[in-house]
């Protein structure tokens, strides 16, 4: 027995030298280089794209298996500018052959030197990468699944098993990478150089180092960190890294990936440290010009935050943003990329948007500005929005500012939710304090169909309107306390078809206000002025009012109102007209009546006085006002207005003019001092 087992040992011995023997004798005296044509033409047919080995190619078994070539090159698709996809100055590997067939893989060393990638999009959008390796028909693998004593055939998953029990690379480097991007549909163009990555003693049992660095447009950038070590039990391994990029950004990632074949999860911990988000977009190249009004906007940046997830859900936790002088507390779950659901809260406790604004002067080139702008919406009206990703998502947020300023206003806690789904989505309530009042609102957007649906409410209560305009709009318009209610609702994605079909109602009450820029008292003292009944002085452009009251209804676009009134104490105004939205253009008639009485602004009772209408016509922009002389007669002297024959006699002469011209004066004058007296038709004798 003991001969036995000797001469089966010997015997397995000799049989292992001869093996050896002969793979020595294999690499060395077999050249491999006869076989380029055969291994050029399999891989180009394989991968879809010429292969070329231009220099050297080795073969070797033992001690080591390995393979090395030099000049290597992989044709680009036609079409394409670029000669060559990929090329590599030189590559070789060395790793056992036994352990693989235990699933284990240990490798010597795996060095690329010079690999140079040239990527390119066509105007098209083709990319030079797209379709490599690709086969039609792919033929999927199978195995046998024991269950009791039945057995069946199933598609076997790539996900079904981790594929190595264990793996150790001694050495791994790449050295003097390239990689060129040019998309010819936008223009941009990247360069990455440089590109370099090292590590050593790879395993899964241990902790591995490694080390990253490349120059991205010729700024460099590095990542350092470690990884592993990768358990079994769990499936997990943690990471470590630190990525730096420019001297100007420095980010912070760690946590563990978890089962990265089945689940792919991760928990990490993020933290990017102050930066300046105006510089990075100017150093990346990024076609976004930031041209803001403040010099010191975007200037510094830092972000932390908790991040879990898979492949199809993301959740942040913990989130904080620091953005110049603002900071945000946030966090945000979303689940189903491809039919979203998205709950966040957003906390902000205050911001200037003014700072991020372009700065804007006024000048001769606002209105060429108007009519860009004008002419950009209605370009952008004509395309068709898709609104087919919005009826996937489902929604529910919160947001809370604490202080907003915004085109010189300001606005004060702000809160507002947000939930919907269906492409039905409400933002209810929308509520904030400004100018010592409060507004709530809420809005309903409806996207079922293409035609999209909005609908608003708006009340406003105590708010100092004159301050408010002054700040917004720089305009001194109005002054006084607003009260209003709105209620609209309206179709499409455009201004025109907005404009078109907005309908609605509303009211607006202001109270112990003026008229800015409007001076009815004035108008009155002109007339008297023009006849020689008075001296003219100067009067400050305004109509004070007691109360300003004006119901509205919007009907296709049309602004319509029938009973706005004022009331002041020697003044009371009735205005109706329209405006209309869709041209632009005003077609108002103001019919103010100086009454006899100084009561003050209690005084509300209906009063006898002297109208004078007045008729607001033109376009938004340019506005005009003028006495409406016709209507004055006939408001205060009835309808038997003099005849057209009789005032051409008049003025040419016939009958006794003078006479006749020296009273209508004092008719005139007769009917301008009845103003203060409040009595109607009367004249000095």
């Amino acid at each position: 027995m003991k001969k036995i087992i000797k001469r089966l040992i010997i015997g397995s011995g000799i049989f292992f030298i001869l093996i050896v023997i002969s793979l020595i004798i294999f690499s060395k005296f077999i050249k491999v280089e006869k076989y380029k044509p055969y291994i050029e033409n399999k891989v180009s047919r394989e991968i879809g794209l010429p292969l070329k080995l231009n220099g050297d190619l080795s073969f070797s078994l033992f001690p080591w298996a390995g393979i090395s070539f030099t000049d290597l090159s992989i044709g680009n698709p036609p079409g394409f500018r670029e000669k060559n996809l990929l090329t590599i100055k030189s590559f070789k590997v060395k790793m056992k052959l036994l352990p693989l067939l235990s699933k284990k893989i240990e490798v010597k060393e795996f060095v690329v030197e010079e690999p140079c990638l040239f990527l390119e999009k066509q105007k098209n959008g083709k990319g030079n990468w797209e379709g490599i390796g690709e086969k039609k028909d792919k033929i999927p693998s199978y195995k046998i699944v024991s269950k009791g004593n039945n057995k069946k055939i199933e598609k076997k998953s790539d996900k079904d098993e981790f594929p190595i029990k264990s793996i150790f690379v001694k050495k791994i480097e790449v050295k003097n990478g390239f990689v060129q991007y040019n998309d010819d549909t936008n223009g941009d163009k990247k360069n990455i150089s440089d590109l370099s990555f090292n590590t050593d003693n790879v395993s899964l049992d241990k902790p591995v180092d490694f080390d990253f660095a490349a120059k991205i447009n010729g700024y460099l950038m590095s990542i350092k960190g470690k990884a592993g070590e990768f358990s079994k039990q769990t499936k997990q391994f943690p990471i470590d890294l630190n990525i730096k990029f420019a001297k100007l950004i420095n980010i912070n990632i760690k946590g563990k990936i978890s089962d990265p074949l089945k689940k792919k999860q991760f928990d990490l911990k993020l933290n990017i440290s102050p930066f300046s988000p105006k510089k990075l977009i100017k150093l990346t190249g990024i076609p976004l010009t930031i041209i803001t009004s403040d010099p010191s906007a975007l200037t510094s940046m830092d972000f932390n935050a908790g991040i879990k997830g898979d492949p199809e859900n993301i959740s942040v936790s913990k989130g904080v943003i620091n953005i110049d002088k603002s900071k945000v507390d946030f966090s945000a779950d979303i689940k189903k990329f491809s039919k979203p659901d998205i709950t966040f809260n957003f906390n902000m406790d205050s911001i200037d948007i003014d700072k991020y604004l372009p700065a804007f002067e006024k000048s001769d080139t606002e209105k060429v500005t108007v009519i860009k702008e004008k002419t950009e919406i209605q370009e952008n009206s004509k395309k068709q929005i898709n609104y087919a990703p919005l009826r996937k998502l489902v929604i529910n947020g919160k947001i809370n500012v604490g202080k907003i300023k915004v085109h010189g206003g300001n606005i004060e806690k702000l809160y507002v939710k947000i939930y919907g789904k269906n492409g039905i989505f409400n933002i209810k309530p929308v509520s904030f304090n400004m100018y010592n009042g409060s507004v709530l609102s809420d809005f309903k957007l409806n996207v079922v169909t293409n035609t999209p649906k909005t609908f608003i409410n708006i009340k406003a209560d105590k708010i100092n309107a004159g301050l408010m305009l002054n700040d917004f709009m720089k305009k001194n318009i109005i002054e006084g306390t607003l009260k209003s209610i709105i209620s609209l609702n309206m179709k499409g994605d455009s201004v025109e078809k907005i404009k078109k079909n907005l309908n609605g109602n509303g009211d607006f009450v202001f109270t112990d206000g003026a008229v800015v820029g409007v001076d009815i008292p004035g108008m009155i003292h002109n007339l008297k002025v023009s006849i020689g009944l008075a001296e003219k002085n100067k009067t400050k452009q305004r109509t004070d009012f007691s109360e300003l009251h004006s119901p509205f209804t919007i009907k296709n676009g049309i602004f319509d109102t029938s009973g706005t009134t004022m009331t002041s104490p020697v003044l009371r105004v009735k205005i109706k007209g329209k405006a209309d939205l869709n041209k632009e253009n005003l077609n108002f008639r103001v019919e103010p009546k100086f009454v006899a009485t100084l009561k003050g602004q209690g005084d509300t009772k209906k009063r006898s006085g002297i109208i004078l209408p007045i008729l607001v016509k033109g376009s938004f922009d340019y506005p005009k006002f003028k006495p409406d002389y016709k209507g004055i007669l006939r408001e205060n002297f009835g309808k038997s207005l003099p005849k057209k024959d009789d005032l051409k006699n008049l003025i040419k002469g016939k009958g006794s003019s003078s006479i006749k011209f020296e009273s209508i004066k004092k008719s005139a004058g007769g009917l301008i001092n009845s103003f203060l007296s409040g009595s109607k038709g009367t004249s000095k004798k």
